[in-house]
């Protein structure tokens, strides 16, 4: 398996859209990965903000109407996969810095590319055996949502996409989850790693 691309997500939130120039640069020139940015908000804006398409492609997508971007960008990560079917694409925060060429390229070269790969895994509970969310132990059934990679195809048909960013976003936005409504809903934040 070898990653063809990284899909990065932000909204106009400061905090993260600064990072996507020097970002896609790292990934492209010392990686040969080419990065995906998918901006949720106007096209104007981040070409106001100087955001670059030299190292990589900007996505744009028209936020959902009363959702908050900030978890719905999040998802937007496995969203966009699905236009890269043959492509091994991989999803990261547009905050977390890739260091090792050992973890992203040398320990999945022997994999099938039709594998998942799911890198950090037991990074809430070195024992996670199983997807079904635990109401005892809201450590089970999570996962950090960066550092998955699969080719296109095999995201779509294990998250099965609805045919718009849209209707995706309500389907989720209408789902119970029990991780955020534990910390106070806060926005939804975390239904991405549920």
């Amino acid at each position: 398996m070898k990653i063809h691309k990284v899909i990065l997500t932000t909204d106009s939130n400061p905090t993260y859209f600064q990072f996507w120039n020097p970002m896609s640069k790292v990934w492209k020139t010392k990686f040969d990965i080419d990065p995906i940015l998918v901006f949720l908000g106007e096209e104007s804006f981040a070409k106001e903000q100087k955001l670059s398409e030299e190292y990589g492609k900007i996505v744009y997508r028209k936020p959902v109407d009363n959702i908050p971007t900030g978890w719905s960008s999040t998802w937007s990560l496995f969203y966009q996969t699905q236009f890269f079917p043959e492509d091994v694409c991989l999803i990261m925060g547009i905050d977390q810095l890739p260091l090792s060429k050992d973890f992203l390229v040398e320990k999945i070269k022997n994999l099938n590319d039709d594998s998942y790969v799911m890198f950090i895994s037991d990074a809430y509970n070195k024992n996670v055996d199983e997807w079904k969310f635990d109401q005892t132990d809201n450590t089970k059934g999570r996962f950090p949502t960066a550092y998955h990679a699969a080719k296109g195809k095999i995201f779509k048909q294990i998250y099965q996409f609805e045919d718009t960013f849209e209707k995706e976003i309500v389907k989720l936005d209408n789902i119970p989850n029990l991780h955020y409504t534990q910390h106070g809903n806060l926005a939804k934040w975390g239904i991405d790693e549920s």
